[in-house]
């Protein structure tokens, strides 16, 4: 802006001169003279600019050196603290682990001397509950074997009593087909079915027989089964007492096995004795319906018919 103002002031100035003496070499001299002037006062404010932004910088530097060193001194001052009370809080835990190890140590011994004191402990109680189940064991085994030796005689008396009625039938049927060589047609066709009849009567028997051992075995397995219960329930009661419960329920596998060994062995006995009862009546069964299949199909000659029934009478 003194720049402008200067430059008007010489051009008016210039001009007037111009006008009035119209020397030109005085105007271009005047002219320099305000350039030098303007130079001159340009370069004093430019080395007053530079001194005082020196001097601003050397504030803020000055300051934030200060800052600095006021900030390291609180920060060093902190640092320390921390390290005490860091050793401190060091020396406060490894005082409180020596303390718990040594608590931790104290009940180690005692639960080692009650764990040692609880095996021998253990160990005769053990021994006194095996002599007790092999008491139970034995009292069981002659329960079993008595309660066998009778359900035989039981099953030897229902045989005899079953084959006392079959034999009867049989011998009634033998009478018929005796009659029926001599008898006339009609009296043959109701002697056969008094035959079926009668066949009837026999396989009724036999089923009857078979429905009495199938019961009488199931009832002998469900008493069975009772009372092996009853005793496992009363072994395992008494074991809990003192023995941990694994021990008792691997005790009560091995007896469920051992007796259900038994019990299908004897099942498997009762089965085939059956199987080999049923066979013969089966058998005659059979021969009796093929002959009376032949006598319904065609009717034989007087003299055929007089021996058929001899020779069934044989098979029987």
């Amino acid at each position: 802006m003194r720049l402008t103002l200067i430059l008007s002031i010489a051009t008016v100035f210039s001009t007037e001169t111009l006008e009035q003496n119209g020397d030109i070499t005085a105007l271009i001299q005047s002219m320099l003279n305000v350039d030098r002037a303007l130079e001159e006062e340009i370069k004093d404010d430019i080395l007053r600019a530079k001194k005082q932004q020196n001097q601003i910088s050397d504030e803020l530097l000055s300051g934030l050196n200060k800052s600095v060193n006021t900030l390291k001194d609180a920060l060093s001052e902190q640092f320390s603290k921390l390290q005490d009370y860091q050793q401190a809080y060091k020396a406060k835990v490894r005082s409180r682990k020596q303390e718990i190890l040594a608590e931790w140590k104290a009940i180690v011994d005692e639960i080692t001397n009650a764990r040692v004191a609880w095996e021998a402990q253990e160990e005769v109680e053990a021994e006194k509950e095996k002599e007790d189940i092999h008491k139970l064991l034995d009292q069981l085994r002659m329960a079993n074997e008595k309660r066998r030796e009778q359900k035989v005689v039981e099953k030897e008396e229902k045989k005899e009593e079953a084959w006392q009625k079959v034999k009867t039938k049989l011998d009634e049927l033998q009478l018929k087909l005796t009659d029926a060589v001599n008898a006339t047609k009609e009296a043959r066709k109701e002697m056969v079915e008094s035959m079926r009849s009668t066949l009837f009567e026999i396989k009724t028997i036999l089923e009857e027989q078979k429905r009495n051992r199938d019961q009488m075995m199931q009832e002998r397995r469900n008493k069975y089964q009772s009372a092996l219960n009853q005793v496992k329930s009363g072994i395992i009661s008494a074991l809990k007492q003192s023995v941990e419960a694994s021990v008792a329920a691997k005790l009560g596998d091995k007896l469920q096995n051992a007796v259900d060994k038994k019990l299908l062995k004897e099942i498997f006995s009762l089965r085939n004795e059956k199987q080999n009862d049923v066979a013969p009546v089966a058998t005659r069964a059979t021969i009796l319906d093929e002959y009376m299949n032949e006598r319904k199909t065609s009717m034989p000659q007087a003299s055929s018919v007089a021996t058929a029934p001899y020779v069934e009478a044989k098979q029987f």
